[in-house]
């Protein structure tokens, strides 16, 4: 099972070429809303556990080199906080982070069998 890496103080869906930059912002914006709700949700679960925080260049560091996760989606709280994406190519591990706007940087969830959804916007494309 995958752990989230401690810290101490100091997807292969791919898609078609013909698809066009509004179905990649309805695709994105659809990640963004579904992070945004599982944030409010794990929000009183993340306060009631020691947060595992720290410098998020440091933090990322750790991602890419022991777990070859990069950033894959991302999104801007109302309240001004990142919350990002990690994953590796295939999807095998995942890591969604949080950074405040004084660059704080804290683990939310991790996991396996991170999938991206390919979603297509109904209508005419814009």
């Amino acid at each position: 099972m995958y752990a989230l890496p401690t810290m101490t103080p100091a997807s292969t869906a791919t898609t078609p070429a013909t698809t066009s930059k509004h179905h990649l912002f309805v695709s994105a914006a659809a990640v963004i809303a579904f992070l945004a709700v599982l944030f409010v949700f794990l929000a009183p679960v993340a306060a009631s556990a020691t947060p595992q925080c720290g410098p998020h260049d440091r933090i990322t560091e750790v991602l890419t080199k022991k777990y070859q996760e990069k950033p894959s989606a991302f999104g801007v709280t109302n309240n001004g906080q990142l919350v990002e994406v990690y994953t590796t190519g295939e999807g095998s591990t995942w890591t969604i982070l949080i950074t405040s706007p004084d660059g704080v940087t804290c683990f939310v969830s991790a996991g396996e069998g991170w999938r991206n959804k390919v979603q297509v916007a109904e209508g005419p494309a814009v």
